[in-house]
């Protein structure tokens, strides 16, 4: 297949990429800075500002499909004061890019935040739930490192609001997918992926379950391969190992 895939060089987009060529897909990688895509077989490298609807719609066209792991800039809402307004906008100009481009399907890795916890809410509307993750502890390996302060909701919040502009959306085959609540470097690719719709996912002790990042690439590319989720939201956990 012919992908577009947004937000190659990062935590990530990076792991999509090297499963997308891995498994023979040529990749468009469309980033703000080249210079930090490796040199690959099957690889193009396409500078676009994904702020900007037309540069995105002319950067994913003539493509099967476009995978966004977009993410505006790093994790630290102290030096990023717009992070929120830069997730929303830019995922609307994803998605009035792609549409512009007249590409059907797109992939669009977000949050957790937009996921349900078992209270009913979302992730991002339940306080409890989000202090009971951060009473427990992040598993070692978890990404991204705490910002100063303690974390920020802008992230989770323009998860949400993402997901909201994709389910309204009629024109494109569009799946969003939510990672665990945890996502980091576990191990590397398990072969044990869990899926599941629109609520968090538990491991059987009762602790929110957790993504490996090289699990989180091979349930993207599997769902570009084999679509089971069009128009629809759903995520994904790395299953603990059998004892």
């Amino acid at each position: 297949m012919r992908l577009a895939l947004i937000g190659a060089t990062g935590y990530v987009g990076s792991r999509v990429l090297a499963e997308a060529l891995t498994r023979g897909h040529q990749v468009t990688a469309i980033v703000r800075d080249i210079s930090r895509l490796p040199s690959r077989d099957r690889l193009t490298a396409r500078a676009a500002d994904v702020q900007e609807p037309t540069e995105v719609a002319v950067a994913v066209a003539d493509h099967d499909a476009v995978v966004s792991c977009f993410h505006p800039g790093g994790h630290d809402p102290g030096a990023e004061p717009h992070l929120y307004r830069d997730i929303v906008e830019g995922t609307h100009a994803i998605i009035a890019g792609t549409r512009a481009a007249d590409v059907s399907r797109i992939l669009y890795i977000g949050g957790c935040g937009s996921l349900y916890a078992p209270s009913g809410l979302m992730l991002v509307d339940d306080r409890e739930a989000l202090l009971a993750g951060v009473r427990a502890g992040r598993p070692e390996g978890t990404y991204p490192t705490p910002a100063p302060g303690g974390p920020s909701l802008d992230i989770p919040r323009g998860a949400r609001i993402a997901y909201y502009l994709f389910e309204r959306e009629t024109d494109l085959a569009w799946t969003f997918l939510s990672p665990s609540r945890y996502i980091g470097d576990f191990g590397g690719p398990s072969g044990r992926l869990r899926v599941g719709g629109e609520d968090l996912l538990f491991d059987p002790d009762g602790s929110p379950s957790r993504i490996d990042v090289a699990d989180l690439a091979i349930a993207a590319v599997d769902e570009i391969e084999d679509p089971q989720h069009v128009r629809g939201h759903f995520t994904v956990a790395t299953a603990p190992a059998a004892t």
